[in-house]
């Protein structure tokens, strides 16, 4: 495997979140920072948040329509509860589908490896097993069992 693969933006600090497209648009990420911000200083009382009024100011309308568009999950009805269900069992369902072959190569040696350890696991055990009793017979009756059964050629 001499391949390198980057997930991530360059530059890019540990922990530190993107809530901005690189045109300036806000991700879906940083819309629902927003909402939460401004429903946070409305509850404080706080009236001009230098960071979050200018933004609002701009995007009124995209904000309300993403809060129109996130209902709370008591407030949908049925058929929208259903909607959103089944569509989040058909993503998960494409994803599996869509499983990569390293996955499944992955599985694949995993249960190669699991059935050659069981494998081992019970040849080891039947040694031992083997051993113990030819020492338990050498030890209570003074027999070589082994020397017995495989006598040396002349």
């Amino acid at each position: 495997m001499n391949e390198l693969y980057h997930h991530g933006i360059k530059g890019m600090k540990w922990g530190v979140r993107r809530y901005q497209n690189p045109d300036g648009t806000l991700t879906e990420l940083g819309k629902k920072r927003i909402v939460q911000g401004v429903n946070t200083f409305k509850e404080k009382g706080v009236s001009s948040a230098r960071k979050v009024s200018g933004y609002v100011r701009k995007n009124k309308a995209e904000i309300q329509a993403y809060k129109e568009n996130t209902k709370r999950i008591e407030k949908m009805s049925d058929k929208e509860l259903r909607q959103r269900i089944n569509r989040i069992n058909m993503e998960k369902q494409l994803k599996d589908l869509e499983k990569p072959s390293i996955v499944r190569g992955a599985d694949t040696v995993k249960n190669i490896l699991q059935r050659s350890a069981n494998s081992v696991a019970g040849t080891v055990a039947t040694a031992a097993g083997v051993y113990a009793v030819k020492k338990y017979i050498e030890k209570k009756w003074g027999i070589d069992v082994v020397k017995d059964m495989f006598p040396k050629k002349k």
